[in-house]
């Protein structure tokens, strides 16, 4: 039987178990498993009893290790679903005010080309001419049938600024 055989078989076999302990997040495998990896293979056997008393401790404190383990990876999954949701709540708000904005930016062009005012049954309205700065209103009545009937049609004098 060749030792170096088997202690490369050894090594790759608890190479395969850290890799699939480490792939399911238990560490309640891997203390034991490091404590047997450090005792068997490094340690010469008049030391073994040595080290498990120095590992002892790890062997013991495993289950709290696993606890606190288990509750950091439980925090960082709530923070990471907390900052979903709040990442979700501002797209939603960005959305709000943008929409917000499109409607105060629709508003402004209306209320700048076409205004309307009413005053008892008389309509004004207006229309700007950006290019020349002059207003034309059309003064309009609705009769009793509800038909729009233009009285008048007045254009102001020419503003300068």
């Amino acid at each position: 039987m060749n030792l170096k055989y088997d202690k490369k078989n050894i090594n790759k076999i608890l190479i395969l178990i850290l890799i699939l302990s480490i792939l399911n997040f238990s560490i309640s495998i891997l203390i034991p498993l490091f404590i047997i990896y450090k005792i068997i293979l490094f340690k010469p056997s008049r030391k073994a009893v040595d080290n498990i008393i120095k590992y002892s401790l790890l062997i013991i404190f495993s289950p709290i290790i696993f606890i606190l383990w288990w509750l950091i990876l439980i925090c960082v999954s709530i923070s990471i679903v907390l900052l979903n949701i709040i990442a979700f709540i501002y797209i939603i708000f960005l959305m709000f005010l943008s929409f917000k904005v499109i409607y105060k930016i629709f508003k402004f062009i209306i209320n700048q080309f076409f205004i309307k005012q009413e005053n008892l049954s008389t309509e004004i309205f207006s229309l700007k001419n950006w290019l020349y700065n002059n207003y034309l209103i059309i003064i309009s009545k609705i009769n009793q049938k509800n038909k729009l009937t233009i009285n008048k049609v007045v254009s102001p004098p020419k503003l300068t600024i």
